[in-house]
């Protein structure tokens, strides 16, 4: 775990035409909404940093500290395979601008439940997207935000009341795979639409406020 950033040698390109804007899954549209709730905050965890898109938001929109969290091992089809190195190099790299107000967990979601309660004023939820997941995210970082402060994710593309029933069942389960492992779809049709989320996000606060694709709700 790297809880700063620190001098280290970097093996990423940062000019490499590959590693262009697209690879930080949130649009331009999503980034605008995420700003405007990060806008005033001083502490913020992002969980699921990836590499760095919207940290860089949030950071870029006047958050004091940004604690990055991520296991650093990309995502499937993009950018693999690649060694952990990889990501975490890119990862400092493109938030070395701002080095002294992030720090860098190379860490599981899961970490939240050793982060004491009522600490954070924003905490944005971009990890695994499958329903179990997402659930279990929201249950570990609802207690980290302080009263008055915004738990938010990325990906609700849809209100439970619009998505088909046998849809919303067949893209929120796991199934097994050829091999023996066990399986889950990160989206399903129509125009990817993320399920897990939906579900996960619904179930735990009804009907949250929604802007483009960015949820919220603000802790009582």
């Amino acid at each position: 775990m790297r809880t700063a950033i620190e001098p280290l040698v970097v093996h990423v390109d940062i000019d490499d035409p590959s590693l262009n804007t697209d690879i930080d899954q949130i649009t331009p549209a999503d980034a605008e909404v995420l700003a405007r709730l990060a806008t005033g905050r001083e502490l913020v965890f992002d969980v699921g940093s990836y590499v760095g898109g919207s940290a860089l938001t949030m950071l870029e929109a006047g958050v004091d500290h940004v604690i990055c969290i991520d296991a650093c091992i990309g995502l499937p089809n993009i950018l693999t395979p690649r060694p952990r190195s990889f990501f975490t190099d890119l990862l400092v790299r493109r938030l070395e601008k701002y080095k002294d107000q992030v720090s860098i967990w190379v860490a599981l979601s899961s970490i939240g439940v050793v982060v004491r309660s009522e600490m954070a004023d924003l905490v944005f939820i971009d990890a695994d997207h499958h329903y179990e997941s997402v659930k279990e995210d929201i249950e570990t970082w609802y207690p980290v935000v302080k009263k008055g402060g915004i738990l938010c994710g990325h990906d609700f593309d849809a209100y439970l009341e619009d998505c088909d029933p046998a849809l919303m069942e067949k893209y929120t389960k796991t199934f097994p795979t050829e091999d023996g492992a066990t399986a889950y779809y990160d989206y399903g049709p129509p125009n990817n639409r993320h399920y897990g989320v939906i579900k996960a996000v619904t179930e735990a606060f009804g009907r949250p406020s929604v802007d483009e694709t960015i949820w919220w709700v603000e802790k009582p």
